[in-house]
């Protein structure tokens, strides 16, 4: 092994005092778009009908999933793709990159309308939401294709660096615009599930309009020599395209298994949960978020050591706030549903804090995930993500009919901690670091905080 460079501690310091910038406009905007789902979702639970609102948590998930079908697993190859450029000094590299994902996105928008054209698709999705209307199809593939190029764009923001703007585009922005123009539209119109998807397609594609005007401008510094591989790129996306779309399916796959038992009203249950867990897992994806392309770059330059008490200082920061969050989940569970959604949401309070227990085990396992997809490691991860989402699914089929919607919360906790577990495992097996959180930094938060700064 080389032995260290005399330049690593500076550096170390200077990787950590990027992830606590980085984490700071992180924080912010996730926490901007974290609450702003939920005020979302209270809007929505209050302005539509039970079995509507769990449509809409429906269409939600079936955005969600075609969403990452249009972006290739770009989403996570470019961070990597342009950040190990942007170290190497190669401007046309990072020019190639953004030109290729951009066009491919945009290829696989077409092709999506052409199939979201066709009869047969159409009446499928009505029949499987069980809905009466008429739904506004074109906002619907613009939620879809606007969601993917959103993504995109703060991807290639956060590869380029530039996290103001990718934390400002992962969410946030189209997250307080939705809230805007759904209240507008609960003043101005009745509400209906038509006029909810028509809001939040609007919100979505501003959001990826602004995005890209700001990306226009950004690559005006990087010349207008382009150096392409779309081989290298594929190769790379390829794998983590088939991970995070069985991970997608994965978290979605409870709330279509309930949809599948003519459960509507078991949906708009367990979507409210699902909302509200995603609070538990804020601190580490802000600190996530930072931490991509840092990940990448310390490998790239075999700074294992450093990289590994990064990891871990990252997973002791995000773990204690998640404990705390599902001991007030476990104590007031009931009361804080009926408070935001209203009282026919207190039945939700065993399903979220079920799910918030496999969500804290994977907080505990840290950035595991990331440290196998950042590193060349993406089958890997693409491989237990498959064997996690078959046990998840098979779980949710068995347990559904005798236990309903808490035995599909089950199935979907015990699913996302073995996963969590194995990619732990797999991390230090293949790359000889550990990524969980330390006794020292959970006992100790203020003295591992002040080691990042």
């Amino acid at each position: 092994m080389p032995a260290p460079q005399p330049q690593s501690c500076s550096s170390d310091d200077s990787a950590a005092s990027g992830i606590v910038l980085g984490s700071i406009w992180s924080f912010g905007f996730r926490a901007l778009a974290a609450f702003s789902g939920l005020i979302v979702a209270m809007l929505i639970t209050r302005q539509l009908s039970q079995p509507d609102a769990g449509r809409y948590f429906l269409l939600l998930s079936v955005v969600s999933v075609a969403a990452v079908v249009l972006g290739g697993g770009l989403n996570f190859s470019v961070v990597r793709l342009i950040a190990e450029a942007e170290a190497q000094r190669r401007p046309a590299r990072t020019l190639g990159v953004i030109d290729l994902s951009i066009r491919f996105v945009a290829a696989a928008a077409v092709l999506t309308a052409i199939v979201m054209a066709v009869p047969p698709i159409r009446l499928l999705l009505v029949d499987w939401l069980a809905y009466d209307g008429r739904l506004p199809w074109i906002a619907l593939w613009l939620w879809i294709a606007a969601s993917a190029l959103q993504t995109l764009l703060a991807e290639i923001f956060r590869g380029l660096q530039n996290l103001f703007l990718a934390s400002l585009f992962s969410g946030a922005a189209s997250a307080v615009l939705s809230v805007l123009l759904l209240t507008a539209f609960g003043w101005l119109v009745p509400a209906s599930l038509d006029t909810v998807v028509v809001a939040i397609a609007a919100a979505t594609l501003a959001g990826a309009t602004v995005a890209a005007v700001c990306l226009w401008r950004a690559r005006e510094p990087l010349g207008t020599s382009i150096e392409r591989d779309a081989r290298r790129l594929w190769q790379t996306s390829a794998p983590l395209w088939v991970t995070q779309l069985t991970l997608l399916v994965l978290l979605q796959a409870d709330v279509w298994i309930l949809q599948g038992a003519g459960d509507s009203a078991g949906v708009a249950l367990y979507g409210t949960a699902v909302r509200m867990t995603v609070l538990l897992t804020l601190p580490l994806t802000v600190l996530n978020a930072a931490l991509m392309p840092v990940i990448s770059a310390r490998h790239a330059l075999a700074r294992h050591a450093e990289l590994q008490r990064l990891l871990r200082d990252v997973a002791s920061l995000a773990a204690l706030p998640a404990a705390l969050a599902v001991l007030v989940f476990a104590g007031c569970g009931e009361p804080l549903l009926s408070l935001l959604f209203g009282d026919a949401y207190r039945a939700a309070a065993p399903l979220m804090l079920v799910l918030s227990l496999g969500q804290l085990v994977n907080v505990l396992c840290g950035s595991a995930a990331y440290t196998l997809m950042m590193t060349g490691r993406q089958r890997d991860m693409m491989w237990i993500t498959i064997a996690a989402g078959a046990l998840t699914i098979g779980l949710g089929l068995a347990a559904v009919r005798s236990h309903g919607a808490l035995g599909v919360a089950w199935a979907s906790a015990i699913g996302l901690a073995l996963q969590s577990l194995a990619m732990w495992l797999r991390v230090r097996q293949t790359r000889g670091l550990w990524t969980h959180a330390s006794w020292r930094g959970l006992l100790q938060p203020l003295a591992t905080l002040r080691q990042l700064r």
